[in-house]
């Protein structure tokens, strides 16, 4: 049974560490690596600039509820403490980040019976659903018992999920014009002016 376990634990994480190889770091612009911070920021400002073109919501338009951009900070900051000295500490410190901020999202989403929006099937149906999820915990320790190393990267995968499940969560609130921005809220910075688009041949 233990091996089942660890099998389903080291296919999840592998599974993890292919999305980050094939949509990581890579993606992420080279001023928006500067830190993690600076990564949300970013991600949360596309997503308000995208929120222009939502209908409102009577009729959200569920295409801009993503959690890729909070996986792809994550996994750039994850990929980031791979290169540090104490490598146990960075990702320590990551996850620390990730749990600090997803209680700080969390804490300021409504709760579904508090919501202040019109009723329809997305915030009757879908919004209950993704704030339960959201607060979701697991059955137990998914990291332990791995390698020192091993654990401490797990745990920071782990912590990058739960967050990514809160903002998504927070971006249908959003869309429900339910909750102000994350700016307004608190819980990001301001984005950094958008870099533009280079012409070609440059």
């Amino acid at each position: 049974m233990r091996r089942g376990r660890d099998t389903t634990r080291r296919l999840a994480m592998l599974s993890t560490l292919t999305f980050f190889v094939l949509h990581g770091a890579a993606d992420v612009r080279a001023e928006e690596r500067a830190d993690f911070e600076t990564c949300i920021a970013a991600a949360m400002g596309r997503f308000e600039r995208a929120l222009r073109r939502n209908p409102g919501p009577d009729a959200p338009d569920i295409r801009l509820l993503s959690q890729r951009d909070v996986l792809v900070c994550g996994g750039a900051g994850i990929q980031s403490c791979d290169l540090q000295d104490d490598r146990i500490a960075c990702q320590a410190a990551l996850t620390a980040e990730h749990d600090a901020l997803t209680a700080s999202i969390l804490s300021a989403l409504p709760e579904p019976d508090a919501l202040s929006a019109p009723e329809t099937q997305w915030s009757a149906g879908l919004y209950p659903q993704m704030w339960e999820i959201a607060r979701g915990s697991s059955a137990g320790p998914d990291c332990s018992g791995q390698r020192p190393l091993l654990e401490a990267w797990c745990d920071a995968v782990e912590a990058n999920r739960r967050l990514a499940s809160a903002v998504m969560t927070w971006q249908l609130a959003r869309l429900l014009h339910a909750v102000p921005s994350a700016v307004e809220a608190g819980w990001a910075a301001p984005a950094p002016p958008p870099m533009p688009t280079p012409r070609p041949g440059q």
